[in-house]
């Protein structure tokens, strides 16, 4: 994004690309919303762990997710996601519940993006049980290959076919349920399972445990924020409104760039746009539904914010 933006931008300027660590990520909100002028010149990107903590009332300092200006995200991809287990484990979801114990599945931390699907069933009661402190997805992915772990999201095509190709040419795996997007609309999902793995698409994961509607709007809430707020681009919320609108098109614009496109497929990085529009609704309604203390609680939990 950095390379391509600046095609977009009055006079073509220079971009600095920072890294700024320190205070577990907090500290580039002081840098960029608090210590930096509101002169269009500094912009941020944001995990959206502190969006979720800000939502259940966690202060961030510095942040304040009713004033920040947002760009926008070039994150926003709706996927299929699914959970996947070893064919000599089980060949559905059936067997699994059939086990009497529950599966074991690997995460990083409460909050584990790529496994909201297993920690909401865990949340609910269902036969799953996180074991946290990997730490990332090659690790994930080696500890279910050596089955120390029963499930695992990482069976996904991108993460099987660079780590681990044996499992999609030899059909090692089957994914057991999935969340996300319709596979109707993901033709590399469809293409996937039925024709690399030779399975069957899952039942969606509300379709494999009883839930109320409440526990369907906390999962519902929860995916959204994941999937539209990833890498979240944001300024300074006293940015004059002039210089802000040109950041907005520029933003947009770039997220259509044929060169940014090709770039991003080359690098396996699939694009998704989500306006500020967009974003500021989503906040708008994850701060309704959690005024429901059961569904804030929830939340806390499946999202892992305190």
């Amino acid at each position: 994004m950095g390379r391509y933006l600046p095609n977009h931008l009055p006079g073509n300027p220079t971009f600095v690309v920072r890294n700024i660590p320190g205070a577990g990520g907090e500290r580039i909100f002081r840098e960029t919303l608090a210590d930096a002028p509101p002169d269009g010149l500094a912009v941020a990107v944001a995990h959206p762990r502190f969006f979720k903590r800000e939502l259940v009332g966690t202060d961030v300092k510095h942040l304040d997710i009713n004033t920040v200006k947002v760009l926008g995200t070039a994150s926003a991809v709706a996927v299929t996601n699914a959970m996947y287990a070893f064919k000599d484990y089980a060949s559905s979801w059936e067997d699994v519940v059939a086990k009497g114990t529950p599966a074991k599945v690997g995460a990083t931390a409460p909050g584990d993006t790529g496994g909201v699907g297993a920690s909401f069933v865990e949340l609910v009661g269902g036969p799953i049980k996180n074991v946290y402190g990997y730490g990332g997805t090659s690790e994930i992915a080696a500890a279910f290959d050596r089955r120390e772990i029963d499930l695992s999201s990482r069976g996904d095509p991108d993460t099987a076919k660079s780590l681990f190709p044996g499992w999609v040419e030899e059909k090692k795996i089957v994914p057991v349920f999935r969340w996300g997007t319709d596979p109707k609309n993901d033709a590399e999902f469809t293409n996937y399972v039925e024709n690399e793995l030779g399975a069957a698409i899952p039942p969606h994961l509300f379709d494999v445990i009883q839930l109320s509607d409440a526990q369907k709007a906390l999962f519902s809430v929860t995916e959204t924020i994941n999937d539209k707020m990833t890498r979240l681009f944001i300024m300074h919320p006293d940015t004059p409104d002039d210089l802000y609108k040109i950041w907005v098109d520029a933003f947009k614009a770039t997220a259509a760039d044929p060169e940014f496109l090709a770039a991003a497929k080359l690098l396996g990085r699939e694009v998704g746009y989500a306006g500020p529009e967009e974003i500021v609704k989503i906040l708008a309604e994850g701060s309704e539904a959690l005024k429901d203390p059961v569904l804030r609680e929830g939340f806390i939990n499946l999202a892992g914010v305190k």
